[in-house]
């Protein structure tokens, strides 16, 4: 899909944005395509501009950063693009879980 394709169809983001973040994620950790930002949804969005950096971040980071309490559950979303998603105990005996984004 080109940029003239992607301006006739219905986005998420503003389309002028799409290119420059595309341009900026390349630069930084895990790129998207196009057509990753079309389906993404804000929250899911958010999670990636925290987990783009490949390092370890928590559960309780996620769900915060995602807006909303299922904020966890959307990381499939990015198993189902073909990301690996990561999951470890923060330290042995904890409750909390860890996990990392990688392409």
């Amino acid at each position: 899909m080109n940029i003239n394709e992607l301006n006739t169809q219905t986005t998420l983001f503003p389309i002028e944005v799409i290119p420059n973040e595309i341009q900026k994620l390349k630069r930084h950790g895990t790129p998207l395509s196009n057509v990753d930002l079309q389906d993404f949804s804000k929250a899911q969005y958010q999670i990636y501009q925290l987990m783009r950096d490949g390092a370890w971040h928590s559960a309780t980071q996620i769900i915060e950063t995602s807006g909303i309490r299922s904020g966890l559950r959307l990381m499939r979303t990015f198993r189902e693009k073909g990301w690996k998603v990561n999951k470890s105990k923060s330290k042995k005996g904890s409750r909390e879980w860890l996990y990392q984004l990688i392409k």
